[in-house]
């Protein structure tokens, strides 16, 4: 729009810092989240939105806790911009609330850290990162969590892609198909080579 010279611009794509973001040992991280080096963990690390679509994550979730009882499920984020300090009826936090209180069984294997600053000790107690945006432009989570070693399941939007090499870092899947982020994380729990 020539408001500014081109020459005076440059363009600065986001990074990782890899001193900060890296593979660690996974049994420390564990026991300070209260689990067992066993528990295979799988982390979602969004904020409550409904384009976050943590719904679908937590049908996963059902799925896969029924058939991998070892499994346990973190939930990192919040509702940021929240002030009111109260849930309506439609908000997402009420939303996964609800769901984990329909789903005893499930519940007892869900911690819900709230947000956090320190985002490298999650992944490092991590086995398999999931994000489930139903919309995405550039996903730095998955940049983090890709920097720290962990295999990703991912909805194929926005540019999850520039990340996650399907079949080789993890895998992409259509947005709101909780089966088909189920049947990829059981695949990455079922075979540690593959993770």
């Amino acid at each position: 729009k020539k408001i500014i010279p081109r020459q005076k611009i440059r363009f600065l794509p986001f990074g990782i810092d890899t001193e900060r973001f890296k593979p660690q040992m996974k049994e420390s991280a564990k026991k300070r989240l209260g689990m067992k080096y066993t528990d295979l963990v799988i982390t979602i690390v969004a904020r409550f939105d409904p384009v976050k679509d943590h719904t679908t994550f937590l049908k996963a979730a059902n799925t896969i806790s029924t058939q991998f009882p070892q499994a346990k499920f973190l939930i990192v984020g919040s509702s940021l911009g929240n002030f009111s300090g109260k849930l309506n009826s439609d908000s997402p936090e009420r939303k996964i609330n609800d769901y984990l209180e329909s789903h005893p069984k499930l519940r007892r294997k869900v911690i819900m850290t709230g947000f956090v600053r320190d985002t490298e000790r999650i992944y490092a107690a991590t086995d398999i990162l999931v994000s489930t945006s139903r919309s995405e432009s550039f996903s730095l989570v998955l940049a983090e969590a890709a920097a720290c070693g962990l295999p990703i399941v991912s909805t194929n939007i926005g540019g999850q892609h520039l990340v996650v090499k399907n079949g080789k870092t993890g895998f992409l899947v259509a947005p709101r198909r909780p089966s088909l982020v189920a049947r990829k994380i059981l695949l990455l729990l079922k075979d540690r080579h593959l993770r």
